[in-house]
């Protein structure tokens, strides 16, 4: 969240996003690989609740997810 915070414009979230680039994660013995890019990886380790904040942070820079 507080990466979120920090980021002003569209092109820091389009920066952030590149410089993650497309990541595998290993799902450990009961849950399947994560293969994606940043946006993949929020969805897979955040609750609902904790990606509405995620948007909301990005939104009120009129940043869009």
């Amino acid at each position: 969240f507080n990466v979120m915070m920090r980021l002003r414009t569209q092109d820091d979230w389009n920066y952030l996003q590149k410089s993650f680039g497309v990541r595998k994660k290993d799902g450990g013995t009961f849950y399947a690989d994560v293969t994606g890019d940043l946006k993949t990886w929020l969805a897979d380790d955040l609750d609902s609740g904790e990606m509405d904040e995620v948007r909301e942070i990005l939104l009120s820079q009129g940043i869009n997810y």
